[in-house]
């Protein structure tokens, strides 16, 4: 197969999730890199990656891999070169996010972004100036802090680790911006988080409350927490979020991760793609790298 065709069949196969792929292309000299599929765009026999100017040739990737480590094409290159993309967000202490990036950035990096902010919080006088960039937030308990507004809220910060939450973005603003990306629709406007850190267990909203909650309230969920915590909405889970990754999985990915838990705990979806979306009242899971969190108004 040819790298278009094998572009295309991820682009247009419902079967395949664009989010799930990587792509390794030659940069420049000896040097390679390793991007999420998605934040590449495609333009005839070019693409770019991410909003850089520069347009590399189709004839540049040198391989494209699931996350499996399935290749669906592998050429010569040497591995010791590859430099894995992206590793780092360019980051002001102290200063809110939005004030610093736009708002489909900030959704696309938030996963890089919030690992630089908890490994910031080990530093001296690091808590607050983290604790800033995420949002408006409240102490809640001794060295344990919620984000209650911005696009991270339902976030806890809790003996200096980050348990992510995710407020959803109006659909209407980041829409323009979507190319192959899967779109996870839901029948629901509403949802909330269960986190898990030692014998504390809380759920969070997108609307900045939180309360403590006894396990025999989530028994039939409680194995995924720990690695996991859970985006549930009328007592169904819509998807995970890998709390070592800081990443919002894709609904279908979160299904493949807990497949030895019963199927019914899972929230039914529709899959669709930006230009296909006509519905109005739906939470919408765009599977990018991370998954961006939207409601179609």
């Amino acid at each position: 197969m040819t790298i278009r065709s094998i572009i295309a069949r991820i682009v247009y196969d419902d079967n395949l999730d664009p989010a799930e792929y990587r792509v390794i292309f030659k940069r420049q000299g000896n040097e390679y890199w390793d991007v999420p599929f998605n934040y590449l765009r495609f333009h005839g026999e070019y693409f770019q990656y991410l909003n850089h100017d520069t347009l590399y040739p189709l004839h540049r990737i040198v391989a494209i891999y699931s996350m499996d480590g399935e290749y669906l094409i592998k050429r010569r290159f040497d591995p010791t070169s590859i430099i894995i993309k992206p590793q780092t967000i360019e980051i002001m202490p102290g200063v809110p996010i939005e004030h610093q990036y736009d708002v489909f950035t900030i959704a696309r990096l938030a996963w890089l972004i919030l690992s630089q902010v908890e490994a910031l919080l080990g530093t001296t006088g690091g808590l607050e100036e983290a604790l800033a960039i995420l949002g408006d937030y409240e102490e809640i308990d001794e060295d344990t802090y919620l984000i209650r507004k911005g696009y991270f809220a339902g976030t806890i910060i809790k003996n200096n680790t980050i348990m992510r939450g995710v407020c959803p973005l109006d659909f209407s603003l980041i829409r323009s911006y979507l190319s192959s990306q899967r779109i996870y629709l839901f029948d629901t406007q509403t949802f909330y988080f269960i986190h898990s850190k030692g014998k504390s267990i809380y759920r969070t909203t997108p609307e900045g409350t939180l309360e403590r909650i006894h396990l025999d309230k989530i028994l039939p969920l409680s194995s995924l927490l720990g690695d996991y915590s859970l985006v549930v909405a009328n007592n169904k889970i819509l998807t995970l979020i890998n709390q070592r990754t800081k990443m919002v999985l894709s609904p279908r990915l979160a299904r493949r991760i807990a497949r030895n838990c019963d199927k019914s705990v899972f929230a039914e979806f529709e899959i669709s793609r930006a230009n296909w979306v006509y519905q109005r009242g739906k939470l919408a899971f765009i599977a990018d790298y991370d998954t961006i969190v939207s409601q179609i108004a």
